[in-house]
């Protein structure tokens, strides 16, 4: 098994002096191939993107959130989890569309194989 570390980047509203940003530790199966070893990486073919709601980003203009997904050999997100989110809800909104995203699978020597991907996304208040 190989452990994921979350981003390391900082989060949450330092000027009131708190953090809320969550980090976990993803333990990746040993069934899965890792992206570096496949000859095709899987393809996002899904276009859909979480929206934060406008007040969440008045808080705090910035907003990084990195998702862990398992991509079965048919393209399927089969499990979705955050390593990384400078707010819960954050994490809980991308959780929500990642997974109903397909992609293309990643392939090894011609075949369809089960991998992972990490995702990460950043959300900027833009005036």
């Amino acid at each position: 098994m190989v452990a994921l570390a979350g981003c390391a980047s900082g989060g949450g509203d330092t000027k009131l002096g708190y953090s809320r940003e969550v980090r976990q530790k993803i333990t990746v199966p040993p069934d899965l191939v890792p992206p570096e070893a496949l000859d095709v990486p899987p393809k996002k073919l899904t276009d859909t993107y979480p929206t934060l709601p406008v007040q969440w980003l008045e808080r705090s203009p910035h907003a990084r959130v990195v998702a862990f997904l398992v991509v079965d050999a048919n393209g399927k997100v089969v499990d979705a989890q955050i390593a990384y989110a400078t707010e819960p809800r954050w994490g809980a909104l991308v959780l929500k569309t990642v997974r109903r995203w397909r992609f293309d699978p990643g392939f090894l020597d011609g075949k369809p194989v089960p991998t992972y991907v990490q995702v990460p996304f950043e959300f900027h208040l833009k005036r």
